[in-house]
């Protein structure tokens, strides 16, 4: 059993989690996609996260729903996860745009 695999989604998410309540599963989807990319860089297989935790989806689905209030208000740590949000909600607004269109098939 590897301890490697927790503790490096423990620290990605206390560092970059966005600190804001949501339960858009798009947004979550987005975040656990960065998790497991940041993972794979670091050497991580996602089956070593997978050893502790049954759902990616839900411990961050989870966490998210618990982020408002865990700062103190006014924190400068607050605004960071401001511009997180900020720059997730614009991604994920891109990547929409950026999908092609339906076309029938010939």
């Amino acid at each position: 059993m590897s301890t490697r695999g927790i503790n490096f989604l423990d620290r990605w998410m206390s560092e970059l989690l966005p600190n804001a309540v949501t339960d858009d599963p798009a947004a979550i989807c987005d975040l656990v996609g960065q998790v497991l990319r940041a993972a794979k860089r670091e050497g991580i297989d996602r089956d070593e996260i997978n050893e502790e935790v049954d759902s990616v989806f839900k411990v961050i689905f989870d966490a998210m729903q618990h982020r408002e209030g865990s700062r103190a208000e006014g924190d400068e740590s607050d605004k960071t996860a401001e511009v997180a949000l900020d720059l997730l909600a614009g991604r994920l607004v891109r990547e929409r745009q950026a999908l092609p269109t339906s076309k029938p098939k010939t």
